[in-house]
C-alpha cells in the first residue's frame, strides 16, 4: 500500500510542509518521484518509508515545552502509606504537591 506525501505526513503526525522542508534540506531519505499523466508527479510512500521518517522525527526533532518532572512513585506511595502529609512527601521527593499527587494517581507505565 502506498501513500501520498500529505497522507504520509498525517500518519507521521506532522504537517505536509514539514516533510517538504526536510526533503529540501536533505534531512530524510525520500522515495523517488513517480510520474502520472502528462504533467503529474508524486512521491509514493510505503509503510517502511513512513516508519523510518517517524523514527527519525522522534530521535532528532526537539520536543517543545517544559520537560516532565521525573519522580519516584514507589517512594511517594511508601511515604503516603506511612501517613506522611503531602507537603512532607513532596519535599522528600523534590517536587511540588500537585506533581506528587499526579504521579501517584497516574497509571503505571
Amino acid at each position: 500500500m502506498t501513500f501520498t506525501t500529505a497522507e504520509a505526513a498525517m500518519r507521521i503526525g506532522v504537517h505536509r510542509q514539514s516533510i517538504c522542508n526536510w526533503i529540501h534540506d536533505g534531512k530524510i531519505e525520500v522515495p523517488p518521484l513517480v510520474r502520472y499523466g502528462p504533467n503529474g508527479r508524486a512521491r509514493l510512500w510505503t509503510a517502511a518509508d513512513i516508519s523510518r521518517v517517524r523514527a527519525w522525527h522522534r530521535a532528532y526533532v526537539p520536543r517543545l515545552g517544559r520537560p516532565s518532572k521525573v519522580v519516584d512513585v514507589a517512594r511517594i506511595a511508601r511515604l503516603r502509606a506511612q501517613g506522611a502529609p503531602w507537603r512532607v512527601v513532596a519535599q522528600a521527593v523534590g517536587c511540588c504537591i500537585p506533581v506528587a499527587r499526579r504521579a501517584l494517581r497516574a497509571p503505571a507505565p
